[in-house]
């Protein structure tokens, strides 16, 4: 039997081991562009709003100023970066130890004591990254930066830097930004701060003088505040069109829809709530296209969890039960058909068709959630697998008049031609196997998504050399490797509740304040 653990290298070609991955069957980019499309801009890793003028500032002084650039090299250029990202991460690491989602906080925590002991902190030895650098003995290991690594294509996106031969050139429409985060900051401060990139000698003094630089330093009605807010609702991007070319503004629609959401909200707030509650809303009809946009990435995330459920009992069951790949198809479609006839009153030879017709109208976000919790642990597995089908069925019925509206969606915003597509599954899965039997049905899919997996696996390897199988077939014998439990993606309403957070539209509970209101009234 195979495993992590007891899978040995083929003497004649080493590899390094089988990997976990994130997406088995290679569906979850058409979740990750939906919300691409309805949140540009921002990322999962973007989460302080802050460091967007704070990298327009210094892109812009290192234009203009020629005593911070001597030899002109890009690895001159991203050390600059690093050092300012290092300086900041020790000033928030001193005044403002709780806050979140500082670059460099776990190496400032580490390196605290180095400042207090010696009196300074030498941030060319924390922050440079050169050709003999040790991985792990700076704050940040990627060459540019969190700059490079995580920020640089959000403001891209929004129109505000550009790359050049790799480096970071503001663009016109950043320059207001970058100016508008100076004009906060007197002269003197911003001299000091460019002068310990340079020096590399950082003070506790230093620290003290140069708070304005804090990440959470965004005063209320401010220039700078004003600039961010002019940015997050502006139209989605200069080159971010609809499939008729026209600019969108989806961003904009959603944050509203998020305030609204903050404004009527009862009990604790959940990330997850905010997009049921909008896929209720657009239940019955269309509530405009960011709406109805997370309308579309709740089915289209449900499908998907329908889909590796089932590819996750499949593993389950697999594990430590070698067997031929054909017996092993019959011996799991039986339990789904068994269990199927016993709950949900299906019989054997009833068509998908027949079976769709007489199925039980069951509200989705309850089953989703049921099956969520069943998947929590190993031995619910064949209940999982035929509340995954049942999924299935519910998607279909809820949606089964509303596909052309849902391919509607795809094409304008350019979600058409990814693979894992809500209308692509309910066409495949459902759709086309409506004169199957309901036997038959549940042997195809689960044939499907073998051969899914395979080849998903073996596309992401390409000529790389981790092994992202889960199984492995050979002569006729299907053994288990690893098992993946379902799981969502994550579509940056985290960063949207930072920004929020940051520009005091929102408190620290996730309540609306006085300005959120203002701006949920203006849009």
């Amino acid at each position: 039997m195979y495993s992590t653990e007891t899978y040995k290298k083929p003497f004649w070609a080493e590899n390094s081991g089988f990997m976990t991955g994130r997406d088995p069957l290679g569906v979850q980019n058409s979740s990750i562009t939906t919300y691409g499309r309805l949140l540009p801009g921002m990322t999962n890793l973007t989460l302080r709003l802050r460091y967007y003028g704070l990298y327009l500032w210094l892109l812009n002084m290192y234009g203009k100023d020629s005593t911070l650039r001597h030899e002109g090299t890009l690895n001159e250029h991203y050390n600059f970066i690093r050092r300012a990202e290092l300086i900041v991460a020790f000033i928030m690491r001193e005044k403002f130890p709780d806050e979140l989602s500082i670059v460099g906080s776990d190496f400032t925590a580490k390196h605290q004591e180095d400042l207090i002991m010696k009196g300074f902190y030498n941030i060319h030895l924390g922050a440079d990254k050169n050709k003999d650098t040790v991985k792990g003995s700076v704050y940040w290991d990627y060459p540019s930066g969190a700059l490079g690594q995580y920020y640089a294509g959000s403001l891209i996106a929004l129109n505000l830097i550009e790359i050049e031969s790799k480096f970071f050139i503001v663009y016109q429409e950043g320059l207001q930004l970058a100016n508008a985060f100076a004009s906060g900051i007197s002269l003197e401060k911003q001299n000091r701060f460019l002068q310990i990139i340079k020096t590399g000698r950082l003070t506790e003094d230093d620290i003290n003088f140069l708070s304005d630089f804090s990440i959470n330093n965004i005063k209320v009605d401010s220039e700078e505040w004003s600039c961010y807010n002019s940015v997050l609702l502006n139209k989605d991007g200069r080159e971010i069109n609809d499939i008729n070319g026209h600019h969108t503004s989806l961003r904009k629609e959603t944050i509203g829809l998020y305030l609204k959401y903050i404004s009527t909200k009862t009990g604790a707030y959940e990330e997850r709530s905010f997009i049921t509650s909008q896929y209720k809303l657009n239940l019955l009809q269309k509530e405009g296209d960011a709406s109805f946009g997370w309308y579309y990435y709740y089915v289209n995330e449900a499908f998907h969890i329908a889909l590796e459920t089932i590819f996750w009992s499949i593993l389950i069951h697999l594990d430590g039960n070698d067997q031929e790949v054909v017996k092993f198809i019959k011996d799991i479609s039986q339990i789904v058909i068994v269990d199927s006839i016993k709950n949900f009153s299906v019989t054997v030879d009833q068509t998908v068709f027949d079976v769709w017709c007489n199925n039980e109208t069951k509200d989705l976000v309850e089953l989703l959630d049921e099956l969520e919790q069943v998947v929590k642990s190993p031995v619910n597995s064949e209940i999982a697998i035929v509340m995954a089908f049942k999924l299935m069925f519910v998607i279909y019925e809820i949606n089964e008049k509303r596909i052309d509206e849902l391919e509607e969606f795809e094409k304008k915003y350019k979600v058409w031609g990814q693979k894992g597509r809500v209308t692509e599954n309910l066409n495949v899965y459902m759709r086309q196997s409506l004169d199957m039997s309901f036997e038959l049905f549940i042997e195809e899919t689960i044939k499907k998504l073998i051969n899914d997996h395979v080849n998903t696996a073996y596309r992401k390897m390409g000529n790389g050399e981790s092994n992202l199988l889960k199984f492995i077939i050979e002569d006729g014998v299907i053994s288990h490797v690893q098992t993946m439990k379902p799981r969502h993606t994550s579509p940056r309403l985290k960063t949207v509740s930072n920004f929020m957070q940051d520009l005091f539209m929102i408190d620290k509970e996730n309540n609306l304040t006085v300005k959120g209101m203002e701006l949920l009234e203006s849009i």
